[in-house]
């Protein structure tokens, strides 16, 4: 088993690999409700983590920027951004 040294420098030799830094374009088709978990999802990762482990835990301040703007397009596109917004009103309370 992999120290937790171990599998950082791993993770950093996998993220820092010839080619992860090129732009790729994807083609998706997901329902509303898709959207709206994975938003919520991606909410989540960015927001707890200092609990998380492997690489999440390695995320730095521009990638977490970059995942929440994804998630944000994602509401947009998906015509969910004000449902959303209400949703984290009653999710508050």
């Amino acid at each position: 088993m992999l120290s937790q040294k171990e599998v950082g420098v791993l993770y950093e030799t996998l993220l820092t690999a010839p080619g992860m830094e090129a732009t790729i374009k994807l083609s998706l088709q997901l329902s509303r409700k898709t959207v709206l978990f994975l938003n919520r999802a991606i909410t989540q990762g960015i927001t707890t983590k200092e609990q998380a482990e492997g690489m999440l835990r390695m995320m730095d301040e521009e990638m977490s920027a970059q995942l929440s703007d994804v998630g944000k397009m994602l509401l947009e596109k998906a015509g969910l951004t004000e449902m959303n917004n209400r949703l984290n009103i009653l999710q508050a309370k």
